[in-house]
């Protein structure tokens, strides 16, 4: 009882991804933005520098 299928969550929440690394990117650079407005002096990594891209998938 409780065997997690990794594989059919990841196979559900794959085509979304791209969605919530856009999201996440757009709410980092809302913040950087805003940070910057109120004198603070902030600079995130950006994803591109944190993480390595997905590739994107063809059907």
């Amino acid at each position: 009882m409780g065997d997690l299928d990794l594989g059919g969550i990841f196979e559900m929440i794959r085509p979304v991804l791209p969605t919530l690394s856009y999201f996440v990117n757009m709410i980092t650079k809302a913040f950087e933005i805003f940070a910057s407005y109120l004198g603070f002096d902030v600079t995130l990594p950006t994803p591109e520098e944190t993480t390595t891209a997905a590739p994107e998938v063809s059907e």
